[in-house]
């Protein structure tokens, strides 16, 4: 466990902030990714078979969900600098934060993978 004094301070503070401001605009450029590759997938789907083109599908939406979960990473860092400047503290923001992402990964993989799902 580490700490600072300057609770509070922008400058102090600047680690925390980096962590909830940078994943922005990688979550911007996943999804423009993903609506590129699908749009190509509509494109080239004629080639394969329904079924290919089924499971690329479903594997693009799994690696777009994948992707996305750090993004409770972006909400714990969010919740910690709350609990940090003492605007609020409750125990379950302690609890919820730390866990939450790696219960979602395999149940996201269960949910839109047909196969797993089976």
């Amino acid at each position: 466990f580490s700490g600072n004094a300057a609770q509070g301070n922008i400058y102090a503070d600047y680690g925390t902030m980096y962590a909830m401001i940078m994943p922005v605009p990688c979550y911007v450029f996943i999804l423009v990714v993903r609506f590129k590759i699908l749009r190509v997938l509509c494109r080239v789907g004629s080639h394969m078979s329904e079924r290919t083109r089924e499971l690329h599908v479903q594997l693009i939406r799994a690696l777009t969900y994948h992707a996305c979960l750090p993004i409770f990473t972006v909400i714990s860092d969010t919740m910690t600098t709350i609990m940090l400047m003492d605007v609020y503290r409750h125990p379950l923001m302690e609890n919820f934060s730390a866990s939450l992402p790696s219960y979602l990964s395999p149940i996201v993989t269960m949910t839109f993978i047909r196969p797993y799902r089976s």
